[in-house]
């Protein structure tokens, strides 16, 4: 289990949610480079209030071409709501 913010697991009481930003940092644990520090601020139950809003759910993904290396997350292929994923 991600043990990497402060407070884990994090006080989120939706289910969907949860495992949605459970995917979020298994996601940025995958990361292996971050030299502006993108990902410094992904803990919290509001991690993603800082950009604005978002859809209620993650049906679309596209990280291709940004040089992933390492096992993908494997809890991004079991969102419900998932209908496009490429991470080629």
């Amino acid at each position: 289990m991600l043990r990497s913010c402060p407070h884990w697991p994090p006080p989120i009481a939706n289910p969907r949610l949860l495992k949605a930003y459970t995917a979020l940092q298994a996601w940025k644990h995958t990361i292996t480079s971050d030299p502006n520090g993108f990902t410094s601020n992904w803990c919290g139950p509001h991690v993603c209030n800082c950009t604005g809003q978002l859809p209620k759910s993650l049906n679309c993904l596209d990280v291709s071409n940004n040089k992933l290396s390492g096992e993908f997350p494997s809890v991004i292929f079991s969102l419900p709501s998932m209908k496009f994923l490429d991470i080629v």
